[in-house]
């Protein structure tokens, strides 16, 4: 039995597109810390959006690995989820710096992250509750 046969497409295109999403959010993220790295107009205020933004990428990012874990094969999942990866700092680098070292930034991503954690789908969630 070939599993490359029965793929979910949607599957792979959801796991792929929540951790790049999620990837690049972490990149973003990693930016503001030390506090030193920071821009000098975001070193105070910035602190709680950088922490949520990291939250919920994070679990974006986790919970895409457990739908990964449950609906594609292994190779699959490596692939997709390594591609994403790599990709992550791309998408990131052409951005504005207005965008990238702002609070509206960090607040982009984090709403970003929690969309992706409410869009992703998860069949088995209830089994893993």
């Amino acid at each position: 039995m070939n599993p490359l046969t029965d793929l979910d497409f949607a599957a792979v295109g959801a796991f792929a597109a929540v951790t790049l999403g999620a990837c690049a959010g972490l990149v973003l993220t990693s930016g503001y810390f030390p506090a030193d790295a920071r821009p000098a107009g975001l070193r105070h205020r910035l602190a709680p959006l950088a922490i949520a933004a990291g939250v919920a990428t994070t679990a974006a990012l986790f919970l895409a690995a457990v739908m990964a874990a449950l609906e594609l094969p292994w190779a699959v999942a490596v692939v997709a989820g390594g591609s994403a990866f790599l990709a992550a700092p791309f998408v990131i680098q052409p951005l504005p710096a207005q965008l990238r070292d702002s609070a509206l930034g960090a607040a982009l991503f984090a709403a970003v992250g929690l969309t992706m954690l409410l869009a992703l789908p998860l069949p088995a969630l209830p089994v893993l509750l």
